[in-house]
């Protein structure tokens, strides 16, 4: 198996616009925490911007095709063995967690520690429980803890068990093959729910947050995915050549759409833990789509410089944006006498745009330290 020796620019450019997006996201939920504040045409068109939980399935999918490809490299095991991969993961990871976690903190205890009608009061107020949680990255296993003190750092805690299991997962690649792992990973990530649920623990099939078992088949979905677009297995090389990816991402794009607005019998939604799955498909998708064709439009945009140098930061970007967000809009935005509209624009674009600045210089103090030196 033989994976990319350059860089891959697309995908910094896929973070960016994840990130982004969860950025825009969270800024309409700042104007609208209840979704009925804006009316007729701009409730359409911001409409477009209520899939922030869709996003982080992308960052997941994500995670998994980037770790895979030193995999490959490696026959298959983790570069350096478990305890390195282990190490590096969490050097990379959980410094800047830290940092944003005590910055946040400190906000909350200055600026933006009271409940003022908006998104961000999911955060508050800050318990003993959940600072305690946090610390562990236990937060998402608990209803009142997974939103508490930033929103956003529910996914960190996610994610970091599931690099526990990536070992496994790799094992499972070289006994039964890399589709036959990957439908063990979905199988037993959505079986791992019912003993979750019995357990007491936040695994809600619709909630937007939370422990997310289902991640772990996402997380599948990225490695397979590695190795469809890389790989000189001759099974994947077949689904590489043979399976239409562009048109599989626009299908599966479709689908989460209609699966978000679609009624069941009892008038609720398709739930989120079953519609991440088609998520994760149309992820996969998009991360071949654009791999295996590197003349494609979608892929030199992904590439365009300025587009892949947000995305170096990304992870600083979903770490500290949401309580830069409420300073912006609590002592700027909110006093301004314009339209919910008008005031939303200015969030995701004048608010955007002071967000990226302010997570690069945190970028600089908390995460590039903890990079490896050099591509």
């Amino acid at each position: 198996m033989l994976a990319p020796q350059s860089h891959l620019g697309y995908l910094d450019g896929l973070r960016a616009a994840a990130a982004l997006y969860v950025v825009v996201f969270h800024a309409l939920i700042q104007i609208e925490p209840d979704g009925k504040t804006l009316t007729g045409v701009a409730k359409a068109c911001a409409a477009l911007f209520t899939f922030g939980h869709h996003a982080v399935d992308l960052f997941i999918v994500i995670s998994g095709f980037c770790l895979m490809l030193p995999a490959l490299k490696n026959g298959g095991h983790p570069a350096g063995g478990t305890r390195t991969f282990l190490w590096k993961r969490a050097r990379r990871i959980l410094p800047p967690y830290f940092i944003a976690l005590a910055c946040t903190l400190l906000l909350i205890a200055l600026w933006v520690g009271h409940k003022t009608g908006t998104g961000w009061d999911a955060s508050l107020p800050v318990t003993q429980k959940g600072l305690v949680t946090h610390v562990l990255l236990l937060q998402d296993a608990f209803v009142d803890t997974a939103e508490q003190i930033n929103g956003a750092f529910w996914s960190i805690s996610v994610e970091w068990r599931i690099y526990f299991a990536f070992p496994v997962l790799l094992f499972a690649w070289r006994k039964v093959g890399p589709v036959g792992a990957t439908a063990l990973a979905i199988l037993a990530a959505y079986a791992l729910r019912y003993p979750i649920l019995w357990a007491g623990l936040d695994c809600n099939a619709d909630a937007l947050v939370g422990i997310m078992p289902q991640y772990l088949g996402l997380f599948a979905l990225g490695m397979l995915g590695a190795g469809i677009s890389f790989s000189h297995d001759a099974r994947l090389t077949q689904m590489r050549n043979r399976v239409p990816w562009m048109a599989l991402m626009y299908v599966t794009l479709a689908l989460v759409f209609v699966l978000y607005k679609v009624k069941l019998f009892h008038g609720s939604r398709v739930p989120v833990a079953y519609s991440d799955l088609v998520t994760g498909i149309w992820a996969m998708s998009l991360l071949i789509a654009v791999s295996v064709s590197d003349k494609s439009r979608l892929r030199q945009l992904l590439g365009w410089k300025p587009v892949a140098f947000v995305g170096t930061f990304a992870y600083s970007i979903y770490l500290i944006h949401g309580p830069i967000q409420q300073i912006i809009w609590q002592y700027g935005l909110s006093r301004l006498p314009f339209q919910p509209v008008v005031i939303f624009i200015l969030q995701a674009t004048l608010g955007t745009a002071i967000i990226i600045g302010v997570s690069y210089g945190f970028f600089l103090f908390a995460e590039r330290p903890f990079l490896k030196r050099g591509r």
